[in-house]
């Protein structure tokens, strides 16, 4: 034990070697900032600094797995916080490494040399299961009368504050071994130790809250929708494992399991050893669940946990090492069963862990070494990808106008430099619940809700796209417009009034119980979508089996008009939310094809159905019902509706515009243009006289290259008088194809006559083929004088 030994007359070699472990432990802990990415993890990442940075509150703007202080853990660069998170990244880590180095001090020999190994090797790889491993050892800690002194009390007290601010899960962990600590001071009569300990967290958690500028109001929905979130979680973001990888997973944990009952029987303080034993179990239970309900690369962070136990064996417990064979035993099969989960994984992490170890090291001492030189490596990232991203046509509309980003690459946004304003439950996917689903509803449906809305339509783990975030997808195909898209990108915008279908114009076609497998047909009328809800229930040995490991996965069997058979992934908080059946959106084209009212495609039926044997952990009845809705909304064609920033390309407002394709406002060479796609039609009233109309037309560049082939844009502009009576004033055939004097922007003149009244129709037409294919014509420089 470290109070034995002989630290004053160790030699001055010593201590440089300390001193030395001491660094690595806590250049091994830090984590740079790296470069932003367009992926879905990058962008919750930035969307967690965004969130800093504009003091959105948690709990009411903002839902996420994260805290408050999660963008010190979330490690891609956004362009703020940089001297914050590096500030964390080495004062905040410097006190870990300090506690984990004297934590280390209770080892001698090859088990000190075993514990150190681990922290630098494993130990430190993996973020999620480094904050664990912190609150699992300073836990532990405390538990040793040696470390009830104030200092430790009120350290380790406002540690389980901070790491509680940066990610809800750690909340749980840190709440739950705060009142088995507290639990076990009292129940010694250790009231001061008590005191100390729930009196550092509870004054570091508010003050901290306050000093991010969150409300304590919105307290009570942190913790609620904080725990929508981690309930949701296990069912929505369920990925089954190989059955290797399973096995592995159950040795490693059995092995501890057996480990901590023969720790308990063998212990002369069984109270103490009973609180050790829950501290150390909620941390191993807690990453196994988040290891094995999403089991890719996350295993990781159980197999890294189970190691601690391995390589802090007897000190992480107080160990007095009764049945020490049978333990080492038990503990040499945890080892090798955790080592090999991680090589399944990635086998460089066990065959290369020095080398992979030595690589970070340097990584880190060349940024800490020229920390202005990495802070401009970061932003040239950045601004790299922000231009390699830029959506010029979106922000010429978009400007300032406060907007929300429907799917999970909210880079897109954030690095466009919109304004940014989030729904509640940020990503599309992580609408788990029916409770977090109707919030993001209710923020669409207030004064916050935004006046555009950005959507990339696109799921993950092969679910039908519209179970995500169902409740404001309805909302949106119902009352915004939609305007036009850009690189995949969808843009819709918020009508002037915001008229919502209610209730009583839905009307219940189908409502029945089925089982699995069963058929359940599709009967609403063809031109109203259907609203499906659709409810299994998980019987007793399911609710077990979801709370120690994870339930079947659910998939919905579908079959359209054509007879072509598709299967997704069914969440079933999700389905029971209520989703869109018909229209069949699958894919992004589909809302643009329906909004050109141009896609017809509709289920005729569908089943539902789990994973060979999953069936005995549900009941056996299915809830059933579809419900008919009020027909959505289609593309923008009339301009007297709310266009106020699409026209400014031309000095005259139309009164009206006709087009199969929703009209886009773009940019040509720095011009901005109005893309009306032939065949179309703009109207402009001729209330006062006219004598001269200049303007420029032609079509984009993309029709006529990279294999497209349109057979021309004929464009007209006729005026039509009072009466009726059409003269034509202008006529131009455009071939690009084949001409390249059609290419360059063409410019006309024409002269209204001056009598009073009618109005003047600009039109581009299909090619002789009659075909609308790649018929990008445009409008631009109109010019009414």
């Amino acid at each position: 034990m470290s109070q034995n030994l002989p630290i004053q007359r160790e030699s001055p070699g010593w201590w440089f070697g300390q001193a030395l472990l001491l660094l690595a432990v806590w250049l091994s802990l830090i984590k740079l900032p790296g470069a932003p990415l367009v992926s879905l993890d990058a962008s919750w990442q930035m969307v967690m600094g965004y969130a800093a940075e504009n003091n959105l509150q948690h709990g009411t703007d903002i839902v996420f797995t994260y805290g408050p202080l999660g963008y010190l853990l979330a490690s891609t660069y956004m362009g703020s916080h940089f001297s914050v998170f590096m500030a964390w990244q080495l004062v905040g880590n410097l006190l870990i490494a300090v506690a984990l180095y004297r934590f280390g001090r209770e080892f001698t020999g090859w088990r000190q040399a075993l514990y150190f190994g681990y922290i630098l090797l494993f130990g430190s790889i993996y973020a999620d299961a480094m904050q664990m491993n912190f609150i699992a050892t300073f836990g532990l800690m405390l538990m040793r009368p040696a470390c009830r002194r104030p200092f430790w009390l009120i350290s380790i007290g406002a540690a389980f504050a901070l790491f509680s601010l940066m990610k809800f899960t750690n909340l749980l962990v840190c709440v739950f071994s705060l009142a088995v600590l507290v639990a076990t001071f009292l129940s010694t009569r250790c009231r001061r130790e008590a005191g100390w300990l729930a009196g550092a967290f509870s004054l570091t958690f508010l003050g901290v809250w306050l000093l991010l500028h969150q409300s304590l109001t919105a307290l009570p929905a942190f913790f609620y929708y904080g725990l929508q979130v981690s309930l949701g979680y296990v069912e929505a973001m369920a990925v089954y494992e190989q059955p290797i990888m399973l096995a592995v997973g159950l040795l490693s944990l059995g092995g501890v399991i057996g480990y901590t009952l023969l720790y308990l029987f063998g212990q002369t303080n069984r109270r103490e050893a009973l609180a050790a034993a829950l501290l150390l179990g909620s941390v191993i239970f807690i990453n196994w669940k988040h290891g094995f309900v999403r089991a890719d690369g996350h295993v990781i962070a159980h197999f890294v946990m189970c190691l601690l136990v391995v390589c802090s064996y007897p000190a992480l417990l107080a160990d007095n090492r009764r049945f020490g064979r049978t333990k080492q035993a038990l503990l040499v099969l945890v080892a090798a069963g955790s080592l090999t989960g991680i090589g399944l994984v990635s086998v460089q992490a066990v065959t290369q862990a020095p080398g992979g170890w030595n690589q970070r090291i340097h990584q880190t001492v060349s940024a800490l070494l020229n920390p202005a030189a990495y802070h401009r490596s970061l932003d040239a990232a950045m601004t790299h990808l922000a231009a390699k991203i830029d959506q010029p046509n979106l922000r010429l509309i978009v400007g300032n106008d406060p907007v929300d980003h429907f799917g999970g690459d909210q880079v897109y946004t954030l690095l466009n430099r919109f304004n940014y304003t989030p729904r509640p439950a940020i990503q599309s996917y992580t609408a788990y619940t029916p409770a977090l689903s109707r919030l993001d509803e209710q923020f669409y449906l207030s004064e916050r809700g935004p006046e555009f809305v950005i959507q990339r339509f696109r799921t993950i783990d092969d679910r039908l796209p519209t179970l995500d975030d169902s409740l404001t997808l309805r909302l949106l195909l119902q009352t915004y417009d939609y305007v036009m898209e850009e690189g995949g990108l969808l843009l819709w915008e918020r009508p002037e009034k915001l008229v919502v279908p209610t209730a009583a114009e839905e009307k219940v076609v189908t409502q029945r119980t089925v089982g699995f497998g069963e058929k359940v047909e599709v009967a609403a009328p063809a031109d109203r979508p259907v609203w499906a809800v659709i409810t299994v229930r998980p019987n007793l040995l399911g609710a077990v089996r979801k709370f120690f490991y994870k339930a079947p996965l659910l998939y919905l069997d579908t079959t359209d008009g054509n007879g072509v058979k598709e299967t997704h992934q069914l969440i079933r908080a999700m389905a029971a939310t209520g989703f869109i059946l018909n229209p069949y959106f699958t894919q992004a084209d589909d809302l643009i094809a329906y909004q050109n009212g141009r896609f017809h495609r509709r289920l005729t039926e569908f089943s539902v159905r789990t994973m060979p044997g999953g069936e005995k952990f549900y009941d056996s009845d299915i809830q059933v019902e579809l419900r008919s809705l009020p027909p959505f909304k289609q593309s923008l064609v009339d301009a007297n509706r709310k266009l106020n920033n699409r026209f400014r390309m031309m000095n005259r407002r139309p009164t009206a515009i006709k087009s199969e394709v929703p009209m886009s406002s773009l940019l040509l060479d720095g011009k901005e243009v109005l893309m009306l796609h032939a065949t179309s039609r703009m109207d402009f009233a001729l209330t006062e006289p006219v004598q001269t109309v200049t303007g420029r037309f032609g079509l984009l560049p993309g029709s006529y290259q990279n294999g497209n082939d349109t057979d021309g844009v004929e464009f007209v502009i006729e005026q039509v008088s009072a009466t009726g009576a059409t003269v034509e004033l202008f006529r131009r055939f455009l071939d690009p194809l084949h001409r390249a004097e059609d290419r360059p922007t063409q410019e006309f003149t024409v002269h209204p006559t001056r009598e009073p009244g009618g109005k003047l129709v600009f039109r581009t037409l299909p090619g002789p083929k009659g075909s609308q294919s790649f018929d990008w014509s445009y409008w631009t420089d109109l010019e009414f004088r």
